[in-house]
Order: C-alpha cells, then sequence, then structure tokens
C-alpha cells in the first residue's frame, strides 16, 4: 500500500525539480550564449551524404521509419585550418545541387550546426523557471511583510 507523502515531502520533491530544470535549462542556455559569443559562419562543403533509416520514438514496439540524410562536411576556419563534422539532417532535408552548406561552428572545439539553427528550450525552461521562482519569492516576501 502506498502511503500519501507529507507536505515536507512535496515540498523537497519541488525543491529537487526546480534545481534539475535550473542546471538543464542552464547548460544548455551556456551552450547557446558560447555560439552568440564566440560563434563563427562559414560555407562547409558536403564530403558525403547517405540516407539512413531512423526509427521513430523510442519503445521496443515502435514500428515506423523515416529516412534521414547523414552528412559528413568540411570548411576551413582561419584559426585551427581544414576542419571536418558530421550531422543527422532532420526529415525531408535535400541535398543542395552545389553541395554547400552554411554552418555554424565554435573554434576550437569539435561543434558545429546549420547556420541559425538554435536550441531556444533550454533558455526558455532556465529564464521561465527562475522568473517562476523570483515571482513566489517576491509573493512570499509580500506576503510576509503584511503579516508582519
Amino acid at each position: 500500500m502506498l502511503r500519501k507523502k507529507s507536505a515536507e515531502e512535496r515540498q523537497v520533491m519541488w525543491i529537487i525539480y526546480v534545481i534539475i530544470a535550473l542546471l538543464m535549462g542552464g547548460f544548455a542556455t551556456c551552450h547557446e550564449a558560447k555560439y552568440a559569443i564566440w560563434g563563427r559562419t562559414a560555407d562547409a562543403r558536403i564530403i558525403r551524404a547517405q540516407q539512413q533509416r531512423f526509427k521513430v520514438g523510442d519503445s521496443a514496439f515502435d514500428k515506423e521509419y523515416v529516412n534521414k540524410y547523414v552528412i559528413h562536411y568540411q570548411w576551413t576556419d582561419e584559426d585551427d585550418g581544414e576542419r571536418k563534422d558530421k550531422m543527422v539532417m532532420y526529415e525531408g532535408w535535400q541535398p543542395p545541387p552545389d553541395q554547400i552548406i552554411e554552418i555554424d561552428y565554435l573554434p576550437g572545439v569539435m561543434d558545429s550546426r546549420l547556420a541559425g539553427d538554435r536550441e531556444l528550450g533550454g533558455p526558455i525552461m532556465f529564464f521561465g523557471t527562475a522568473g517562476v521562482l523570483v515571482g513566489v519569492f517576491a509573493f512570499l516576501w509580500w506576503k510576509g511583510s503584511k503579516t508582519a
């Protein structure tokens, strides 16, 4: 038989959820900030583009597959010289006829992505959670100052 959680246990659970959300959102926000501060844009030449089947879903019962391109590309970095990377493209993407794509990359780090491909979920989670926390603390402070 499951016992009902006490108010203290629920508060600890919420605190853990908030800490996890702040950590995950903060990590993703730092990643986006690195691209905003140090990121560079370059034209990369596609070396190889091959279609592969990817399973949709994580369940062993999922039987649906989609075809996506895995592309290998290279570009010249003014600091590090010739660089190579690869990525899985979204469903329906087709290689351009000239085999050139525009990418964003971080100099000196093996990290690149399609130009303009932002991941805003992390910053939204981080600043949203932080905003809610500020609101809760402001409300509690306001409520406490009225009773004093």
